[in-house]
């Protein structure tokens, strides 16, 4: 299955984000609308001045860092939480022999359960952001503009 080629608005706008020569998005614009360089040169002005926002939004990978930083640390937050439950299980193991003293973990485990819990949420959520920051910045998706 062929892909649909994409209408001069999109192809501008996709151009102007992935930073093309803008000599040579002029020229493809002439070539798809059989238009001269002049009135090729004000339609990629035109589609750039009216999509002014969404190139912004696409060209800023301020999301993207935020969303990588945000899994980042989530992650980590959940390997400490899961570390704080599981190692004094093992510490009451090791020295008892059984669960004997397991009180005392209990005590453990419904401080950093719900830690656990919201650091493994963080990390999802960021790995979401990721997602759909990659998205922005490929113009996979429409990110709330015109």
């Amino acid at each position: 299955m062929e892909e649909a080629i994409p209408t001069v608005k999109e192809y501008v706008i996709d151009a102007l984000v992935k930073m093309t020569d803008r000599d040579e998005i002029i020229k493809e614009v002439c070539l798809r609308e059989n238009i001269d360089w002049d009135d090729g040169e004000a339609l990629v002005c035109q589609i750039e001045n009216g999509n002014r926002s969404q190139l912004e939004k696409r060209k800023n990978p301020l999301l993207m860092v935020a969303s990588c930083l945000f899994t980042i640390v989530g992650f980590a937050w959940a390997l400490y939480s899961f570390y704080r439950l599981v190692f004094p299980i093992y510490v009451i193991w090791k020295e008892f022999g059984g669960l004997a003293h397991g009180i005392l973990w209990v005590y453990d485990f419904w401080r950093f359960f719900p830690q656990l819990l919201m650091s493994t949420g963080m990390a999802i959520s960021g790995i979401f952001g990721v997602r759909h920051a990659l998205k922005g910045l490929k113009g996979e998706e429409d990110l709330g503009t015109n």
